[in-house]
């Protein structure tokens, strides 16, 4: 069961990667406060749960009818309060390990106590690189590496590597980034200076030259017209 759960948290990656960016738009945590905020009046059941696993670090299962739902939510909850607001709208399961410490939810319709299909809200591999980026909190972490002890040895190395190459692959996109920026603004300060003492000589050329780059470089002219 363990094998075919970890198979299952994997597979999710590739679809959940590229939702994190969309449910940070509706949804934030405020680690110093320990508070949830949405910034929409109303949020689907994926993205909430999606990112209530990823910052909570409680590994979250729902049922497919809440993914698409929409529900309206007080603007600021502790994770408590969210909770309790899961407890009283839905239906909610919790899960303990051995040493009573609360580590899964499981979320279904209201009234509802079983589901033979459900979708994994987190995926252990961006758990794992965010806790390592430290874009989580404290707490998070500590029930992220509660949940991971439950897997076995084999399973924890292959999600250990899988975390080391996304972050390696993160710092040399983001480098490559970086090069490009750079790059890219050191052709431009070069086309400063040529257009300053163009603009002096010739300037009717200058115009032409700057209406030709300007959509390339938007911060052209302000730096031309800078001191």
């Amino acid at each position: 069961m363990k094998i075919l759960l970890f198979t299952l948290l994997f597979l999710s990656f590739l679809t959940q990667a590229s939702q994190l960016d969309s449910q940070a738009q509706s949804i934030q945590y405020n680690a110093s406060s320990q508070t949830y905020t949405l910034s929409a009046d109303m949020i689907t059941g994926h993205a909430l749960l999606s990112f209530f696993g990823l910052q909570s670090g409680l590994e979250i299962r729902f049922s497919p009818s809440l993914s698409q739902q929409e529900y309206l939510l007080p603007t600021i909850l502790s994770e408590q309060e969210l909770i309790r607001w899961l407890k009283n709208n839905l239906s909610t399961v919790q899960g303990f390990n051995k040493q009573q410490e609360l580590i899964s939810l499981t979320i279904l319709p209201k009234g509802q106590f079983h589901s033979d299909e459900l979708i994994f809200a987190n995926d252990p591999v961006n758990e794992g690189t965010a806790h390592q980026l430290g874009q989580t909190s404290t707490s998070a972490k500590q029930r992220f590496k509660l949940r991971i002890k439950e897997f076995s040895q084999a399973q924890q190395q292959q999600l250990s590597r899988q975390i080391d190459k996304n972050i390696a692959r993160d710092r040399e996109t983001a480098a490559r980034e970086k090069g490009r920026l750079a790059k890219r603004n050191a052709k431009q300060n070069d086309l400063v200076k040529q257009l300053k003492a163009l603009k002096l000589e010739d300037p009717e050329l200058y115009a032409r030259i700057l209406a030709i780059n300007k959509n390339r470089y938007p911060e052209l002219e302000a730096k031309i017209l800078q001191e």
